[in-house]
Formats: C-alpha cells, structure tokens, sequence
C-alpha cells in the first residue's frame, strides 16, 4: 500500500513538471517577433527631407545614387546647426554603411551641416544605408537630411538634381565650379534661375555666373529670348531667367555654376518655362 502511494506521487509530480513545461513553452511562443527594420527609400537628390526623433528611437533610409556616381556627400540640419531658414530641435548622430549594415564610410558623427558634411567614394554599390540617432537621450526633436551624389564629367563633379519649386542651396568657394545634371522628363522648354547675392531672393552672399550645357557638358544651350549661347552668364535671377529648349533626345541639361566676383552662399533651380 505504501509503494502504490509513492508511485502515484510520482506519478503526480511528474504531471506538474510537465505542465510547467508545456506553460513555459506557451509563453515562448507568444513573446512578439522584432518587426525586420525597413529603410526609408530617398532617391531625389539635393532636397531636405525633414523627420523627427523620440527617446529609444532610431531612423534609418535607403539613399540612392546615380548609377554613375563615384562620390557621395551627406549632409545634416540640426539643432544649432542650420541654415537661418530652418530652425531644428533635435541634435543627432549619423552613421553611413554599405548595404551589409555593418561596413561603414562613417559612423557616429556628431556634425553634418555645410562645410563639415560627410563625403566618401563609392564602390561598385550605388545604394547607401543611413542611421540616423539621437545624440543624448534627452535632444529629442526635428531634423532634416540630404544627399548629393557625384559623376566626374571633365574634373567637374555633377551631382543630379530635380525640376521644381525647391531651391538648391549650396556654398562656393573660390576657384570652384559646381555642376548640376536635371532631368527635365517631358518638360521641352524650362527656366534656370539662380539667386545670389542682389537678386530677388535674400541671404545669398556670392555672386556668381552659370553655364548650361548638353550632356556632353560642352555644347552650350542657347536662351530663347536672344539665341545667345549660355556661357559664364550672369544675372539669371528669378525675375528675369535663362530660357532653353530642352533636347528631345536627351531631355536633361547640365548647369555649371562658378564664382564671377564674389565667393559664398548661393541658391539654384530649373522650373518648367510654362508655370
């Protein structure tokens, strides 16, 4: 009678150990799967793309370059750091990697605006993924990031840009030549304006002279209103722009801006000449 007691306590026991096991399994299997992160895809280049930060949040985007580009720059807006038209909250860190995630061309860096935004050759990827984080736990708040990407076409680098009402703003030193490739799609006939300073648009300090070109960035366009071919011109402000029709074949232009007399700040945009 004793034994038959033992049995059926092991017995009992057993049944609980059991039980246990198949409880804990259970809990296993509800404990929710991390969601795969999925990059935001930004493939216009030269134009902000604002975005925020919490605590414990992390973003990351998907930039996408020329298929020709050898070169990339990234650059950041922030707290403190931005152009007098924006103003940020939060202050972030930025790292840069190859499509693996782990291969970096630059990892927590703290500065990205103007003149210490980050640029780096690319290899044979035309894709890089960027993190972007909080600096501090505490300096939540709004950002924005861009990113240029560049073709060597004659020592001059063209970084690709879109048609629209968006300005581009760039800094240029002395001696330096910035070139810009715009897809024009179906546009035939478009306006290239820049404003500098003098022109309609203020806070530009250079004064500076454009030169719009074929894609094989020595056939020059010729303005519309005068046929004259587009060379180191000068003036091509808002209220009174350059004109071209644009190559039915190609259908982009390519825009070269230098400095004329004055180096500095300065801003840049092709729009469609029937707006």
């Amino acid at each position: 009678m004793i034994k038959k007691m033992k049995r059926t306590t092991v017995t009992l026991l057993n049944l609980v150990f059991i039980s246990a096991g198949l409880f804990q399994s259970c809990e296993k299997e509800e404990k929710p799967v991390a969601e795969p992160v999925i990059p935001t895809p930004v493939t216009t280049e030269n134009i902000w793309t604002v975005d925020s930060l919490k605590t414990n949040t992390v973003k990351w985007y998907r930039l996408t370059a020329s298929e020709t580009a050898t070169l990339m720059q990234i650059e950041w807006s922030e707290l403190n750091h931005s152009g007098s038209n924006r103003k940020y909250t939060g202050d972030i860190k930025v790292s840069a990697y190859k499509l693996d995630g782990k291969t970096a061309y630059f990892e927590n860096e703290d500065l990205g605006y103007a003149t210490d935004a980050k640029k780096f050759d690319l290899t044979t990827e035309k894709n890089v993924l960027v993190k972007v984080e909080l600096a501090t736990p505490a300096s939540v708040g709004t950002y924005a990031i861009r990113f240029v990407s560049f073709t060597d076409n004659g020592g001059i680098l063209f970084s690709n840009a879109a048609i629209g009402s968006n300005w581009i703003s760039g800094t240029i030193a002395a001696g330096q030549k910035m070139g810009f490739t715009f897809d024009c799609d179906t546009l035939t006939k478009v306006k290239i304006m820049w404003a500098e300073e003098g022109s309609p648009e203020s806070g530009f300090t250079a004064e500076i002279m454009g030169s719009v070109y074929k894609m094989d960035g020595t056939t020059p366009y010729k303005d519309v209103a005068n046929n004259k071919d587009i060379v180191m011109k000068t003036n091509s402000w808002s209220d009174n722009p350059k004109m071209v029709y644009v190559d039915k074949t190609e259908k982009k232009i390519k825009v070269i801006i230098e400095v004329n007399t004055k180096p500095g700040t300065y801003a840049l945009k092709v729009v469609s000449a029937y707006n």
